[in-house]
C-alpha cells in the first residue's frame, strides 16, 4: 500500500517503488506542479522490486477486452478486491460506516443517489487514508511551510502504526519508516447471493517482510 504519495526523501536517490499512489501523484503533479515537491512512486517507475514484478506477473498480459466505464470499474474492483470490500459487510466497524458516508458510497459500493456509478472501492480508501497520514505528520512536525519539509519527512518516518477508525477504515496498519512501507490486512471473499462476502481477513504479520534498506540514513 502506498502511504505517502509526495514530499519524501527518496525521490532523488532511490528508484520508484510500488502502488496506486503513482496515478494520484502524477495527476496532482500534472494539474498543480507547484503543489508536489517530490514523490515516491509505487508499482510503477524506472525500477520495481522483484516481489512486485512477480505479483504483477500473475495478472499482467491477460487479454482485457474493450469495456464501458461500468465494466472497467467492476474489473478494477475484481482485481483489487483484497484491499477493501466493495460491498458493506455485516460486521463493518463504525469507522468503515463513517468512511462510506463521508465519501458518498452506498452499501453496494455505488455513489449515493446513482446505483450505476460504481466506485473502485477496493482502491479509493488509500487516497483517503493518505491524507490523514500527512495530517498527522504535519501536526507532529509542527509544519508551517516549505522550510519545515525535512521535519515533515522525519515525523512521517517516526510513525509506527495506524489504528482502524474513520481515518483508516481499511483496518489497522504497521508502518516501517525505514522503507516507507505500510503493512495491513487483506480480505478474502467469495460470491454469495450475487455479492462478494468477506470470509477471511489476514493478519498484518502475514504480509510483513524484512527491510532491505533504510531511507532514514539518507541525506534530505
Amino acid at each position: 500500500m502506498t502511504v505517502l504519495p509526495f514530499a519524501w526523501r527518496s525521490l532523488v536517490r532511490q528508484p520508484a517503488r510500488t502502488s496506486l499512489g503513482v496515478l494520484v501523484t502524477i495527476t496532482a503533479a500534472t494539474k498543480r506542479s507547484d503543489a508536489v515537491a517530490a514523490a515516491i512512486l509505487n508499482d510503477a517507475g524506472p525500477e520495481v522490486p522483484k516481489a512486485a514484478l512477480e505479483r504483477i506477473g500473475r495478472y499482467a498480459g491477460k487479454p482485457v477486452p474493450p469495456m464501458s466505464r461500468a465494466e472497467a470499474t467492476e474489473y478494477i474492483e475484481r482485481v483489487g478486491k483484497v484491499a477493501y470490500p466493495r460491498y458493506a459487510q455485516a460486521d463493518d466497524s463504525a469507522g468503515q460506516k463513517a468512511y462510506r458516508a463521508a465519501v458518498g458510497i452506498d452499501d453496494n459500493g455505488a455513489a449515493v443517489g446513482d446505483p450505476k456509478d460504481v466506485s473502485t472501492a477496493s482502491h479509493m480508501f488509500g487516497c483517503w487514508e493518505t491524507l490523514y497520514v500527512v495530517k498527522k505528520a504535519m501536526e507532529d512536525a509542527g509544519y508551517k511551510g516549505p522550510e519545515d519539509r525535512a521535519k515533515l519527512v522525519e515525523a512521517t518516518e517516526a510513525l509506527t502504526e495506524f489504528a482502524e477508525g474513520p481515518e483508516h477504515p481499511q483496518g489497522p496498519k504497521t508502518f516501517n519508516g525505514k522503507i516507507h512501507q505500510c503493512f495491513g490486512i487483506q480480505n478474502i471473499s467469495k460470491v454469495e447471493g450475487g455479492k462478494l462476502k468477506v470470509v477471511h481477513k489476514t493478519k498484518i504479520e502475514d504480509g510483513l517482510y524484512e527491510a532491505e534498506g533504510d531511507y532514514t540514513t539518507q541525506a534530505l
